[in-house]
């Protein structure tokens, strides 16, 4: 006799919807993930432009995504929210564990839908937040939350460091995002193509200085493409001034890896990143990078996979960019792709399985 599966529901504040398709990918990836072994439910809620509802079910994994059209009230707004997780909760029934990912109002419906119904919950983090200053009342909330969880998963050693320098105690456990390794594109053409895949924030991600250098520098046979979209796409746009740099707008994630595949190098400018997903996707297709020492990079990306550079530091970005053509042959495929091990989808799912039934355990 098969045992039965234990429920677990995901309440996640990033997760891909139709107008957003890049967002909280990684998530997803979790929850595929996790549903090897549980039955799995994500509920994904939140206010839009305009009403939609989606259910997918994939065997053990169903995703329940809903928006709701703003209203004039935003108060109206967030007790329909609220009102709409609670609905849900006890249409889903037989939950066993509440796993919240990324610290949002959405953690704190979690949190109550625990307390309500005395279910346990754990809390994934991959917010970079963590490094401002956090206001006297929204960080005692989040202490009071974080103590309840029976686990913290943040995706980094570093992510955990900013977690307790804000003073969130609990259980950490770290258990980073998956990637899977791609097959290896060999490019004999002759122009040289560096790839940016972000969310267009440059006070996050710094693409800004990419797109100076890369015109300051004026390299013949060379490009530079750009996978995103956000709210500095327009103040990005007006910088290009080269025919060589394009913006290739939001794609999905398998899109995404095509992309990579395509391109020689990938290029991580950020001025701090908790984890990078795309850096271990370019090592997993083969290709290495040029990347920040903006925390998380440092401490999952070897010293032989890229070229490091100081944060906001354009003319280390600038040597980077040329040693990096030159150099591009020195690296080798096999052991820029040894550096994913550790994040394969069967490793990620055993974790979050060893997670969940240490929680369950009698």
């Amino acid at each position: 006799m098969t045992p039965k599966k234990s429920h677990i529901l995901f309440i996640p504040s990033w997760y891909p919807s139709p107008l957003d398709i890049q967002n909280g990918v990684f998530i997803q990836k979790h929850a595929q993930a996790a549903a090897k072994h549980h039955k799995i439910t994500v509920l994904f809620a939140y206010n839009s432009n305009k009403s939609s509802t989606s259910c997918e079910q994939d065997e053990d994994l169903t995703e329940l995504i809903r928006t709701f059209k703003r209203s004039s009230f935003s108060l109206f707004d967030k007790v329909r929210l609220i009102m709409y997780y609670f609905q849900q909760f006890r249409k889903i029934k037989s939950i066993d564990i509440i796993h919240a990912h990324v610290w949002s109002n959405k953690t704190i419906i979690a949190f109550i839908l625990s307390v309500v119904y005395n279910k346990p919950i754990l809390i994934s983090e991959h917010w970079s937040g963590y490094q401002y200053s956090i206001g006297f009342i929204k960080k005692l909330l989040m202490k009071v939350v974080f103590k309840r969880a029976k686990k913290i998963l943040p995706v980094s050693y570093f992510l955990k460091k900013l977690m307790l320098n804000q003073g969130i105690k609990g259980s950490f456990e770290i258990i980073g995002n998956i990637i899977e390794k791609q097959q290896v594109k060999s490019l004999n053409d002759e122009i040289f193509r560096f790839l940016i895949v972000a969310d267009l924030r440059d006070e996050i991600k710094n693409i800004s200085s990419v797109i100076h250098s890369f015109q300051d520098l004026q390299i013949e046979n060379c490009k530079l493409n750009i996978i995103g979209d956000g709210p500095d796409k327009l103040l990005l746009e007006n910088i290009k001034k080269n025919e060589n740099i394009q913006f290739l707008g939001r794609m999905k994630n398998e899109n995404v890896l095509n992309e990579i595949a395509q391109h020689h190098a990938v290029i991580i400018n950020s001025r701090i990143e908790t984890f990078s997903v795309v850096a271990l996707e370019a090592l997993a297709a083969g290709k290495p990078l040029i990347y920040t020492n903006c925390g998380a990079p440092s401490e999952l990306i070897p010293p032989n996979c890229g070229l490091s550079i100081a944060v906001d530091n354009s003319e280390e970005l600038k040597i980077a960019i040329l040693k990096m053509i030159k150099e591009y042959h020195l690296f080798e495929k096999n052991k820029l792709q040894q550096a994913v091990n550790d994040f394969s989808k069967e490793e990620i799912s055993y974790k979050l399985k060893k997670t969940y039934n240490s929680i369950l355990k009698p």
